[in-house]
């Protein structure tokens, strides 16, 4: 298993020591396929050797390796999966690998993978392409030897750790200011990538070499390949197949700048006409993601993207027209039930060229108003308020020390046992909550009393 530290990797495994001394402070050297990057997702099903997962994932290249965290933290995997074709939601291990898992790791993840009452969320995982990691290792510890096997951790022994770029200041914000993508129209295609750069927001210190570094992605930016490092602020080769982002960084002396990514139009299709919601102000009040876009000429299909303001990836769909229709419980599947949410869409030649994009910023909702003026009225059996702002969508939740309930409407109904002394009353829409408020109801002198 590989941790990521702070300047370091931590690495840690089980290893035949076959009589052996390995002593703490050790060089070792490791070569093994690890899972390095990846995917966010959720495993929401897994029945016999088959995995289903909560999003629909990109090809990955080479072997596919997942990883996933058990109910009580710990780390599951990496081991090998063979996903189905394309985009997929289902991933299959095969039946010696089960084995493996059910040894090494003394459970079966069969057993707790469903949701409980007591566990009311799926199981995280990360998918990716596995690595032939090469290292070399210092031993931290080895721990006592069962079944042939000791544990054994280490921490990596690269001399890039005292030497890592990174920016933590911000120096170099803002100096790089955008990125061009052309290509020649020639066989084979090639990439030219041009980088602005802001040279007054550079420290003026000409000893200091100044390089830029160029990265690309095939799968919507989620993944990265290093494609150049250059001195002038341009780099060209063979455009790579399948490419949709290219993303540029400048680096001075020991410090890398933020990067700077841009998408890429590379099959000649033409944005989107347009793109917005076909009803205006459905996903704000009814969670409904309901919008189209233009039809491009020569597309075979269009992707869409559920991306965060930030520009986050959330989401990546493909439909055959430019219109896209998910309530709120797909929303929630795709992990995109978001009070704002950027959508992007492009058209898709049909082998891997992608269009150039159209994004449209969803309205954002405004946050469930809260509840004020509290009155009891029935002989002191209802508890009522007022609404303070926008009115909550689904109703509102009241808690109390020994349980907590959903209401509709805006009152309380004392329980047989009675009010509790203290209440949170929370305004609550599709995308969440609002502000709570407590409203303590203790007799003077008396402790609170939990009620009903």
């Amino acid at each position: 298993m590989v941790t990521a530290r702070y300047r370091s990797v931590g690495v840690s495994f089980e290893a035949e020591l076959e009589n052996r001394l390995l002593l703490r402070g050790d060089a070792i050297a490791l070569s093994h396929a690890e899972l390095t990057a990846g995917v966010a997702c959720a495993i929401e099903v897994w029945t016999g050797l088959e995995i289903g997962l909560d999003r629909r994932m990109q090809e990955v290249p080479g072997t596919a390796l997942i990883t996933l965290t058990a109910p009580d933290g710990a780390v599951i995997g990496p081991f090998e999966v063979t996903p189905d074709p394309a985009p997929f939601t289902t991933v299959r291990v095969t039946q010696a690998e089960m084995d493996r898992i059910v040894a090494d790791y003394g459970t079966d993840p069969r057993d707790w993978i469903a949701r409980s009452a007591a566990r009311d969320e799926p199981i995280r995982a990360v998918l990716g392409p596995a690595v032939d990691l090469e290292m070399r290792l210092i031993v931290e510890e080895v721990g006592e030897e069962r079944n042939g096997f000791a544990p054994v951790t280490c921490v990596d022994d690269d001399s890039r750790a005292h030497s890592l770029t990174v920016d933590a200041a911000g120096t170099l914000d803002g100096v790089v200011t955008g990125v061009d993508v052309f290509d020649d129209a020639g066989t084979p295609l090639q990439i030219f990538i041009n980088v602005s750069v802001d040279l007054s927001k550079l420290p003026e210190d000409p000893t200091v070499a100044r390089t830029h570094v160029f990265e690309t992605s095939t799968d919507g930016g989620q993944n990265w390949t290093p494609f150049a490092e250059t001195g002038p602020p341009t780099a060209s080769g063979d455009w790579p197949a399948g490419l949709t982002h290219v993303r540029a960084a400048i680096r001075l002396g020991n410090l890398r700048g933020p990067w700077v990514a841009q998408s890429v139009a590379t099959a000649a299709l033409a944005a989107p006409s347009f793109l917005g919601e076909v009803v205006a102000g459905r996903y704000a009040s009814e969670a409904r993601l309901d919008v189209t876009a233009g039809p491009v000429a020569g597309a075979k299909s269009y992707r869409f993207e559920l991306r965060e303001p930030s520009g986050g990836i959330l989401a990546i769909l493909f439909r055959a027209t430019p219109a896209l229709d998910l309530d709120k419980s797909a929303l929630d599947a795709q992990g995109a039930l978001r009070r704002e949410l950027r959508v992007t869409v492009a058209a898709t030649d049909g082998s891997g060229g992608l269009g150039a994009a159209a994004s449209f910023d969803l309205p954002v909702a405004p946050l469930p108003g809260k509840a004020v003026d509290f009155v009891l009225t029935g002989g002191g059996g209802i508890l009522s308020w007022s609404l303070q702002g926008p009115s909550p969508i689904v109703g509102w939740r009241v808690e109390w020390a020994r349980g907590s309930e959903i209401v509709t409407v805006q009152e309380h109904r004392r329980s047989a046992s009675g009010f509790a002394d203290v209440l949170k009353i929370t305004g609550l829409d599709h995308f969440g909550e609002g502000e709570q408020v407590t409203i303590d109801m203790t007799p003077e002198g008396r402790p609170p009393d939990a009620g009903g």
